[in-house]
């Protein structure tokens, strides 16, 4: 698939992104993650946007989700010196009215890097359906999102953080992992010490204290109540919605009469997790049952998992949402959340371990009945262990990467 690379290893990956920054889900899960489990492997990375990329910062190049102009003409600069580079995509680029806030660029870009990347990432099969149909000489392969639970939210934090000091004393503008893996500094027992004393601005140092009560927050955290008289609470969060596509905070409207049904005999109570209050004041406000809005943070995400009884994954089924990835149901699942969800592909790994387009069956029967979310609970953490776990997903990268 990739040349054989001759350089004295450890050999070097530039992660060509968008933005290098922890809260954004693409960085997190398709560049970050798989870094971090390439690490100590034979492998190191940099992780830089396109004005920071060049020929000599790296043997093998990834663009993640990064298909300007711009890209297209590294890209071509990559051929012609006969340099590997991989495509990696988490969307449907394909969809008709696919436009992101970001002028990343547009299909034509990313078909013309593709015609020469030596292997195409996707997230799911549908994708991959969707590349093959557009691209028809392109094989894609599957490398889904990994796990993320709170214990891999700390690590990976921790590791970032430590990225950003390296970045710091070297007083460059990309991230090098290969510094941070030669010390103890990505360490997460190292990490309140040298965190809190050492970050590069009161921002960091801000989101490590937070961090730090997050954990003190989770240790303490009662267990769910096994009473009936509580509300059970419900939990969906998420981006509000696109431009592009109707997947989104409205797409809780297809679950909302069956909450309304349920709540006359099991009381619950709805928790919403994003990024537009406005829009959970004028759809949400108003129902037979309690609801509650936080503004998206990662902490406020695993913050509600915390406590929450189901998680709750509704989603349009139009060409984009189709090919949307299972992160979310995965987390909520690593938080020992039951999950019920319209059915989408990136699902079916999953399937024996929620329930899919049932939501009278789904919440009944894991709000009722322990002995059914334990099983479906179970059934998750083998799926995960063997499909999801941020070292499986790194050895499906170091598989690639080593052909």
């Amino acid at each position: 698939m990739i040349p054989a690379l001759t350089r004295i290893p450890p050999v070097c990956i530039g992660w060509v992104v968008d933005r290098v920054d922890y809260d954004v889900a693409s960085f997190r899960y398709r560049s970050l993650i798989p870094a971090y489990g390439l690490t100590g492997r034979g492998f190191r990375s940099l992780f830089m946007t396109i004005e920071e990329a060049s020929l000599s910062r790296a043997d093998i190049f990834i663009f993640v989700k990064a298909f300007s102009p711009k890209h297209l003409e590294f890209a071509k600069s990559l051929r012609e010196a006969g340099r590997p580079y991989i495509l990696d995509l988490c969307d449907n680029i394909f969809w008709d009215s696919y436009a992101p806030k970001r002028q990343t660029g547009n299909k034509s870009h990313f078909t013309e890097m593709g015609a020469d990347a030596q292997a195409t990432i996707v997230t799911c099969e549908a994708l991959g359906n969707v590349v093959r149909e557009h691209m028809p000489r392109c094989q894609p392969i599957v490398i889904p999102d990994a796990s993320f639970s709170l214990q891999d939210h700390l690590e990976l934090f921790a590791w970032f953080q430590s990225m950003q000091l390296a970045r710091t004393w070297r007083s460059s503008s990309f991230l090098d992992s290969d510094e941070v893996h030669r010390s103890a500094h990505y360490s997460p027992r190292h990490w309140k010490a040298r965190s809190l004393k050492y970050l590069a601005s009161p921002m960091e140092a801000k989101a490590a204290v937070k961090r730090l009560q997050l954990r003190w927050a989770f240790k303490r955290a009662a267990p769910r109540s096994a009473s009936r008289a509580r509300r059970r609470k419900l939990l969906w969060f998420g981006k509000h919605g696109t431009t592009y596509g109707n997947a989104g905070m409205h797409s809780l409207n297809a679950a909302l009469p069956t909450l309304s049904a349920i709540n006359e005999t099991i009381p619950i109570e709805l928790a919403i997790v994003s990024n537009n209050r406005q829009k959970f004041r004028d759809h949400f406000c108003d129902l037979p049952f309690p609801t509650r809005y936080k503004k998206w943070s990662n902490e406020a995400v695993f913050s509600e998992l915390m406590t929450s009884d189901v998680f709750l994954m509704p989603n349009e089924t139009d060409g984009f949402s189709a090919c949307k990835s299972a992160n979310r149901a995965v987390m909520a699942l690593a938080m020992g959340v039951p999950v019920v969800a319209t059915g989408l592909g990136s699902l079916e790994p999953l399937a024996n371990a929620l329930v899919i387009d049932d939501w009278g069956r789904g919440l009944h029967g894991y709000l009722s009945d322990i002995g059914e979310r334990e099983k479906a609970l179970e059934c998750a953490a083998q799926i995960i262990s063997e499909v999801y776990a941020p070292k499986v997903v790194g050895q499906k990268w170091f598989e690639i990467l080593s052909m």
